[in-house]
C-alpha cells in the first residue's frame, strides 16, 4: 500500500493528488477522459462548482454510475484551503479524506470487489444532487430528503437525500432504495460500541449488499482495508494498534459527542471509520 499526507490549496491540487497517487500504484490515466482504469474498473473525475465529482464504469459495460463528490453544498461545508489530504492507495481500494478547517473531514473512495473483480464500488460525502445542504448519519428508520448519509454502503436512494454508495454486480449500478441490505445487520453491533467495560471500539467490516429476489441478499463487497467503528473515546487521526496492524481513526464528517447518533445536521455523531495505515 501506499499512504500520502500533503497539502492543497484548491479543489484542483487535490485532483492532482489523487491522480498522481493513483498513477504510482498502476492505475493508468487518460487526460483527455479525465478517467483513471485499472483492471475492470474505469473511474471518470471532474470538478463542478468546487465540486470534485467521480463516477465509474466496468470496462466492457456503457453505463456509469451516478456521480457521488466532496466541495461545496450551499455554502454550508465547502471546504477551507489549505487543507490536509491523506491518500490511503492500495491494490484494488483508494480512499482520499480530506481534512479542514481544524475537524471536518471529507472522502472519496472507490474500488474492485476482492469477491469478484466483476463487482465495483464508490462512495463519497455527497450524492451528485446539489440541493442536499445537511449532512447526518443516523440510526433512525427515515431521514430528511435533504440528507446526505455519507458513510460506505449504509444508505441510499431519493429518501436519503441522493445515493452516497453505488455497487455494480457484473451487469447493473444498484440506483436507489433507501436504507442499504445489511443495515439491520450492522446496527445492533454499532449501537453496543464502545465497550462498557474498558472503553474501546471494535473495528467493524464495511459490507456493500444488494437485494435480490425472494427477500434475499446478497454480499458484493468486503472492503479489506476499511472498518466501521465508534469514535467515542477516539480523536480524529488517531492512530489504532490491532497486532501488528496499524489503523488511522477517522470521523464520516464532524465528530460530536453531544450528538452520538448524528440526528444534527453537519454531524456524523460518533460514527467513523478506520483505513488500514502504514504511515508514521
Amino acid at each position: 500500500m501506499a499512504y500520502i499526507k500533503s497539502t492543497a490549496n484548491s479543489i484542483v491540487a487535490i485532483q492532482t493528488l489523487l491522480v498522481d497517487a493513483c498513477q504510482e500504484q498502476g492505475w493508468i490515466w487518460d487526460s483527455v477522459q479525465n478517467q483513471l482504469s485499472k483492471n475492470t474498473m474505469q473511474l471518470q473525475l471532474n470538478i463542478l462548482a468546487d465540486n470534485l465529482r467521480i463516477r465509474a464504469k466496468h470496462k466492457n459495460e456503457g453505463n456509469y454510475s451516478a456521480y457521488v463528490r466532496t466541495g461545496y453544498v450551499n455554502g454550508k461545508t465547502n471546504i477551507v484551503f489549505p487543507a490536509e489530504v491523506h491518500l490511503f492507495i492500495f491494490s484494488q481500494e483508494v480512499y482520499l479524506v480530506i481534512e479542514y478547517d481544524v475537524s471536518h473531514f471529507q472522502f472519496l473512495s472507490f474500488g474492485i470487489s476482492t469477491l469478484n473483480s466483476d463487482y465495483l464500488w464508490l462512495g463519497g460525502t455527497f450524492p451528485e444532487a446539489s440541493s442536499q445542504n445537511n449532512i447526518s448519519v443516523s440510526m433512525r428508520a427515515s431521514i430528511g430528503s435533504n440528507t446526505a448519509v455519507s458513510a460506505l454502503f449504509w444508505a441510499m436512494g431519493a429518501q436519503w437525500g441522493g445515493g452516497t454508495s453505488f455497487i455494480y454486480d457484473g451487469s447493473e449500478w444498484q440506483w436507489k432504495g433507501g436504507q442499504m441490505p445489511g443495515f439491520k445487520v450492522l446496527e445492533p453491533i454499532l449501537k453496543i460500541q464502545p465497550s462498557a467495560w474498558n472503553a474501546e471500539s471494535a473495528l467493524i467490516p464495511i459490507r456493500g449488499y444488494k437485494n435480490h429476489l425472494e427477500n434475499k441478499i446478497v454480499l458484493y463487497v468486503d472492503l479489506e482495508h476499511a472498518r466501521h467503528i465508534r469514535i467515542d473515546n477516539y480523536e480524529p487521526g488517531a492512530i489504532v494498534m490491532l497486532g501488528s496492524e496499524k489503523w488511522k481513526i477517522l470521523p464520516w464528517f464532524y465528530k460530536n459527542i453531544e450528538d452520538r447518533d448524528g440526528v444534527t445536521a453537519l454531524s456524523t455523531g460518533t460514527f467513523g471509520w478506520a483505513i488500514r495505515y502504514d504511515g508514521p
